[in-house]
């Protein structure tokens, strides 16, 4: 992932994983951590990331998979995000402001899955950002496994340890 610094957020990236901190993040601001998703989504509609929150607070994370075009026609709601699970339950999306909101415990990891519509430029992220209560931040997350897909295509193998179909066949090796 190449999110970048912002002035509230501080990114480190190492390999296939970033590490947001921050300390000044104010409730109702809508401050993010971005990163261009042009060439990596086109053609898709599938997002896939792990979030884990390494602080000692719970955290509000919104995420947004950003249409610019939206943006620069000035639109409200500038977010494709159509729904949303985090460990496979459903999440809430709001379809009217944009984004699918998470509230993630501290010290978990979360596996959240967004399936978005049309042709997206960036992903927008907002750790504690969007929340109403500004005195209690986590202040510490790391984003990893950032996949795209299209839905109906995604192909999971089959996992060599599963019995078979046939009681009398033998497992694969």
């Amino acid at each position: 992932p190449t999110f970048e610094t912002t002035e509230l957020y501080t990114v480190t990236t190492e390999g296939t994983s970033a590490n947001i901190t921050y300390t000044e993040v104010g409730g109702s601001c809508y401050k993010n951590v971005e990163m261009d998703i042009t060439e990596a989504s086109a053609g898709k509609n599938y997002l896939h990331l792990v979030v884990t929150n390494n602080g000692e607070n719970p955290v509000r994370f919104r995420v947004n998979v950003v249409d610019m075009a939206l943006v620069d026609a000035g639109a409200q709601n500038m977010s494709t995000n159509d729904s949303a699970t985090v460990n496979g339950n459903s999440a809430w999306t709001d379809h009217e402001w944009g984004g699918s909101f998470f509230d993630l415990a501290a010290g978990e990891t979360y596996e959240i899955v967004i399936v978005f519509k049309g042709e997206v430029e960036k992903l927008q992220l907002m750790p504690d950002s969007s929340k109403n209560d500004s005195s209690v931040n986590a202040g510490n997350i790391t984003i990893s496994e950032i996949k795209f897909a299209t839905v109906g295509e995604i192909e999971i193998p089959e996992d060599p340890n599963d019995p078979p179909e046939d009681p009398n066949e033998p497992p694969a090796n």
